[in-house]
C-alpha cells in the first residue's frame, strides 16, 4: 500500500515538472485534475499511513515522507499561485519528517532522530525570524494583471493602495503564527529528543541530552533579537523544559 501512495506522488510531481519544461506535451484537463486530486491525496497518504506503524517501518515512512516532500517542491516551482502557502508548508513538514524517518532509518534511535528534527526546525524558525517579509513575499500569491489595475484605481495617496496595506498586514500576522508554530513543534521535537534519552534509556550512541536545548535556546535567541518585546520571554521555554524533564529522569 505505501508503495502504491509513494510512486502516485512521485508521478504527480514528476508530470507537473514535465507540464511546466514541455506545456504542449500533455492535456491540461488530465493535468488539472491530476493536480487537483493530489492537493488532497498527498497529505492523506501520508496521514493514513500514520494510522497502521505496525505494518509500516521507518524506511517506508522515510520514502513516502520524502515523495511527499518532492511533490510540494515539484507544485511549489510550476504550480498554481493560490496554493503557494500550502506547498511551502506541505514542503517543509514533508521535508522535516522525511529528515526524522531517515536518520531512523540510518540506524539512529528515536533521540538522534529528534534532534536531527530540531535542527530541521531550529532552521526554519531562524529563517523566518530574520527574513520576515521576504518570507512573506514568497507566500502571497503573484499579483495578475486585474489586481496591478485595481490597486492602481485605489491608491491612499502615498503610492500604497489600500489592498496592499492590508495584505502587508495579513501576511505580518501569518508569517508570526508560522513562525510561532513551527517554534512550538520545535519544543515537542525538544522533548521528544530529551523523553527517549533519559526517560526511556534511550541515549547510548546518541547525542547528549543537552544538544536538543541548546538548539531551541539558539533558535529562541534569534526570535528575541529579531522580534524582541514578548519574544524574548522563548528563551526560557527551553530552561523550563530542562528542569522539568532532567528532574523526571532522576532516579
Amino acid at each position: 500500500m505505501v508503495w502504491y501512495f509513494t510512486w502516485s506522488i512521485v508521478f504527480a510531481g514528476l508530470l507537473s515538472v514535465l507540464a511546466y519544461l514541455r506545456p504542449g506535451w500533455l492535456p491540461g484537463v488530465y493535468l488539472r485534475a491530476l493536480v487537483d486530486v493530489h492537493r488532497y491525496l498527498t497529505p492523506l497518504s501520508v496521514a493514513a499511513a500514520a494510522l497502521v506503524p505496525s505494518f509500516l517501518g521507518a524506511g517506508d515512512y522515510a520514502l513516502l515522507t520524502t515523495a511527499a516532500a518532492a511533490y510540494y517542491l515539484a507544485v511549489l516551482v510550476t504550480g498554481r499561485d493560490q496554493d503557494r502557502a500550502m506547498n511551502v508548508w506541505g514542503l517543509r513538514l514533508a521535508a522535516t519528517l522525511a529528515v526524522l524517518f531517515w536518520t531512523l532509518t540510518a540506524g539512529s534511535g528515536w533521540p538522534g532522530a529528534f534532534f536531527a528534527a530540531v535542527a530541521v526546525l531550529g532552521l526554519q524558525v531562524a529563517g523566518m525570524a530574520i527574513f520576515p517579509e521576504r518570507y512573506g513575499r514568497f507566500l502571497q500569491p503573484a499579483a495578475g494583471p486585474a489586481a496591478d489595475r485595481g490597486a492602481a484605481g485605489s491608491g491612499t495617496g502615498d503610492g500604497t493602495s489600500a489592498g496592499d496595506s492590508a495584505d502587508s498586514a495579513g501576511t505580518a500576522w501569518l508569517v508570526a503564527a508560522d513562525l510561532m508554530t513551527t517554534f512550538g513543534l520545535q519544543v515537542l521535537g525538544a522533548a521528544g529528543a530529551l523523553a527517549a534519552g533519559l526517560v526511556l534509556n534511550d541515549g547510548e550512541g546518541q547525542p547528549d541530552p543537552v544538544l536538543p536545548l541548546l538548539l531551541l535556546l539558539a533558535a529562541a535567541a534569534v526570535v528575541g533579537w529579531r522580534r524582541q518585546g514578548w519574544a524574548d520571554l522563548l528563551v526560557a521555554v527551553p530552561l523550563v523544559l530542562s528542569v522539568v524533564l532532567l528532574d523526571d529522569a532522576e532516579p
